[in-house]
């Protein structure tokens, strides 16, 4: 299916939205490892929830870093849930990743770390964005699946289409009728008038034509000729008849 310029661009900007999910659970797994051998950084993309759980970990010995470990690797993976469905066009990863995503940037604020939520606040801003195109994906798949949307696939031009394909079959403009005639290369018109031959208009003469003849009362009078039987002689002005 051929999708519309709108469809593609809608889309491209869901994808980069959804793409900073992948980004938000790669960073909380590398923050995962820093913090399984002791340092004291940490990337401000990553997920607060997870310097938590690394926190308690290590606070249980070598096995509770583990099971920190494993337990960043599943928070990780619902995220990367989320990249995954939101780079088809689905509203709900961006609403509930947003809503997470807000609540763990309270937590670095509560823990005044100010960089990390402000941080925070540009991906919020980022993943706004790519809800605003799922929202625009919706609406254009709602008009494109509407009754008479010819332009739902371009590649299947509708009876009626207007400005037709550049190529391929041409669509039907209007809707042939009895009495159209068809012209080559050209879509099928409907019925035209019936317009008089050349020469000829209604049932009057043809003038100007070989073989027409002019009507009696428009042709010259030869005033030297001999009157037909019937009529009356021509006189002069002076009422004497012309002989």
């Amino acid at each position: 299916m051929v999708q519309s310029p709108q469809y593609a661009s809608a889309m491209a900007r869901a994808r980069n939205g959804a793409s900073w999910f992948n980004a938000i659970a790669l960073f909380s797994v590398i923050n995962a490892v820093i913090g399984m051998v002791g340092a004291q950084i940490h990337f401000i993309i990553g997920l607060g929830l997870c310097e938590i759980i690394d926190g308690i970990g290590q606070s249980l010995g070598t096995a509770g870093k583990g099971v920190a470990f494993f337990c960043d690797l599943l928070v990780a993976g619902v995220w990367v849930l989320f990249a995954f469905q939101g780079k088809k066009g689905l509203r709900w990863p961006f609403i509930v990743g947003m809503v997470l995503y807000l609540f763990d940037g309270l937590l670095f604020l509560f823990f005044h770390d100010y960089l990390a939520a402000a941080f925070h606040a540009y991906v919020l801003f980022r993943l706004f964005v790519g809800f605003q195109a799922t929202a625009e994906l919706k609406s254009l798949g709602a008009a494109a699946s509407a009754p008479g949307a010819w332009y739902a696939n371009p590649s299947q031009p509708q009876p009626g289409a207007w400005p037709p394909p550049p190529a391929g079959q041409q669509p039907t403009f209007p809707p042939p009728q009895a009495g159209g005639y068809q012209q080559p290369g050209y879509p099928q018109q409907g019925s035209q008038p019936t317009y008089p031959q050349q020469g000829t208009y209604g049932q009057q003469p043809s003038y100007g034509q070989p073989g027409g003849q002019m009507p009696a009362a428009q042709q010259p009078v030869d005033p030297y000729a001999l009157p037909a039987d019937g009529q009356a002689p021509r006189t002069s002005l002076s009422g004497e008849p012309i002989e």
